[in-house]
């Protein structure tokens, strides 16, 4: 009776896995060309010290993601919209997946009451095929919080102010990856 129940949550998870992969696969995007992060670079006078944001609420609304290696993507997604895009993916060939957290709300009001949130951004490259997907993540939130975050990667991270209240995090990683995820400040 267990071993039925164990095989039926298997079958359960694989169909949802591959009714998933279907749905928020992409097979259709145009290749990259050499000029893949010129509309997201930013100017070293930009630069600003965490401590020197103003006192608030940093809400993501808009990040995006680059690699640089022998497989070229540039992915979008627009916090306000909800939405996630391939722009462009030079791939070669072979099965490629990662993932990784970074910061989408951070508190750095005085009281911190509302505390900080991240998400988990996931892709999964397979042959031409591009799986996107994300989602809030609970236990990094509860676990790390921003401070932990930022000391953990502090070689990795930049901030820079772009505009009136906004401002963009830029997240190096060894493996050829940036993430910029713009804020707005509340």
């Amino acid at each position: 009776m267990k071993e039925n129940i164990q095989n039926h949550l298997i079958n359960c998870l694989l169909i949802t896995g591959v009714v998933f992969w279907t749905q928020f696969s992409v097979a259709a995007y145009s290749n990259c060309d050499e000029n893949l992060e010129k509309e997201v670079i930013v100017s070293d006078s930009d630069l600003i010290e965490v401590e020197n944001i103003p006192k608030g609420m940093l809400i993501a609304r808009e990040a995006d993601f680059f690699s640089f290696n022998k497989n070229q993507w540039h992915f979008k997604h627009n916090f306000i919209k909800g939405k996630t895009e391939v722009v462009c993916a030079t791939l070669s060939k072979g099965d490629l997946s990662d993932s990784v957290f970074f910061p989408t709300l951070i508190d750095l009001s005085t009281e911190h009451k509302t505390g900080d949130s991240f998400w988990n951004f996931k892709y999964v490259i397979s042959f031409d095929k591009i799986g996107l997907w994300n989602q809030k993540s609970a236990l990094f939130t509860a676990t790390v919080g921003f401070e932990k975050f930022l000391q953990t990667n502090k070689n990795k991270i930049k901030f820079y102010k772009i505009g009136f209240k906004i401002y963009r995090m830029v997240y190096l990683l060894k493996n050829g990856e940036k993430y910029f995820v713009d804020y707005d400040l509340n």
